[in-house]
């Protein structure tokens, strides 16, 4: 039997980590957990991981690099294979190849942003980031010393970006604009003309530099092509950090390699952050993602047209739930609902909803987790995660339209329907 350390001291936590606390998306997965195990069966439509396997090739790699010895540190950017293999995805995606000083590999996008802000922020300066925007973002931005200054978007534009927007709040302490096209959670991808205009801001504004947070760009449903702000705007490059990885494109979540492509001082300063932390990436996982990046892109396609096949059905049940709109990503698998007209809305059971996360926490109740819109800096929205099948995401759906009728009287949510066609 597990005991307390009865002697254990207070502990006092530092001051940087004030209000900050663990993800409240891994928060709510840590307690679908404890509910199934429980027996209360729970379906998750909370968390941002794809539930397709990763590619069995792509583990015999890992196997053969295990067998073969590379089991040990390797340098603090990468291995040569891998980045490589990065430069020529980059030439493929954007149409140039950056040279291996401009690369570096981390334990995934997340380290590879943390890296950036760690080496690039003094107490104060600013990170402008596109709301809503993922979780983590602003948490990150305060532990490395910044201010995240949220930018709005507006479901009258689909959420994507608006330049004036962008330009309204840069002030002399901007160093980063975030950008992260598709967009967790809203599905939203930059357009052309879109990244053009910020190509005009940000050339009138040379102390802000451009982070492109790009984990989601293999996973779009538009008939054009995803374009990146280093193609749009090539003179800008100077200025420009890509972050990307093969955590959702591959379904290689728990391998942890992500890479950072930049500016040869940006990337090497971040080496510095690096090498102070996890010095290096997991060896065995580069050689697995280097083979990715080289290999087929089969499953790739066939996981797209799944995920898209799998974003129509949700919008088709969530159309039948009243008090709600979805709004059709155009990229990622996540939906952006707006539950505003629940809000306040009395319970059966006595009370009322008061936000979206006491409306997640009904759904909860019900037997389905999803997350609310304030972890992402907009309230009164809740996010859907569609990375999961078929036949959970309809039980899912209608746990959702159950959960709802124990809203108030009889009728009174049915009358604020909304669709999200």
């Amino acid at each position: 039997m597990t005991e307390l350390n009865t002697h254990e001291h207070e502990f006092r936590r530092a001051r940087r980590l004030s209000g900050l606390e663990v993800s409240p998306i891994l928060q709510i997965e840590a307690e679908v957990r404890r509910r199934n195990l429980r027996g209360m069966a729970t379906i998750s439509l909370c968390a941002g991981e794809p539930d397709f396997p990763t590619p069995p090739a792509i583990i015999d790699v890992a196997k053969r690099a295990m067998d073969e010895g590379h089991t040990r540190y390797t340098s603090v950017c990468g291995t040569p294979t891998l980045k490589t293999a990065i430069a020529l995805e980059n030439r493929r995606i954007h149409g140039w190849e950056p040279a291996a000083e401009a690369i570096i590999c981390c334990a995934g996008v997340k380290q590879v942003i943390s890296n950036a802000l760690l080496a690039s922020l003094d107490p104060g300066d600013e990170v402008l980031v596109p709301a809503p925007c993922w979780a983590s973002y602003r948490d990150m931005i305060s532990l490395a010393g910044g201010h995240a200054v949220l930018v709005p978007t507006h479901p009258e534009s689909d959420f994507r970006i608006d330049a004036t927007e962008v330009e309204a709040r840069i002030t002399p302490r901007t160093r980063w604009l975030l950008l992260n096209s598709p967009c967790n959670p809203t599905g939203a991808v930059s357009r052309r003309s879109e990244l053009d205009e910020l190509a005009s801001v940000l050339r009138r504004h040379k102390n802000v530099w451009v982070i492109t947070d790009d984990i989601y760009r293999e996973i779009t449903y538009l008939d054009e092509r995803l374009v990146g702000f280093g193609s749009v705007a090539p003179d800008l490059r100077g200025r420009l950090l890509i972050a990307d990885g093969v955590s959702k494109s591959f379904s290689m979540t728990g391998w942890r390699i992500g890479w950072g492509i930049g500016p040869i001082a940006l990337i090497h300063a971040m080496a510095v952050v690096q090498s102070q932390t996890t010095s290096c990436p997991n060896a065995i996982a580069q050689y697995a993602a280097a083979y990715a990046l080289s290999g087929s892109r089969t499953d790739n396609e066939f996981r797209r047209r799944e995920y898209l096949s799998r974003r129509n059905l949700v919008l088709r049940e969530l159309s039948e739930v009243p008090g709600i709109r979805a709004y059709p990503p155009d990229g990622g698998f996540f939906i952006w609902i707006d539950c505003s007209k629940l809000i306040g809305s009395p319970l059966r059971s006595g009370g009322n909803i008061s936000d979206d996360g006491a409306l997640c926490e009904l759904f909860m109740r019900h037997g389905v987790a999803l997350a609310p819109g304030s972890a992402f800096g907009l309230h009164g929205y809740i996010r859907l995660s569609f990375a999961t099948s078929a036949k959970q995401l309809i039980e899912g759906c209608r746990r959702m339209a159950r959960a709802v009728g124990a809203v108030g009287p009889q009728g009174v949510v049915a009358s604020q329907s909304g669709r999200g066609a």
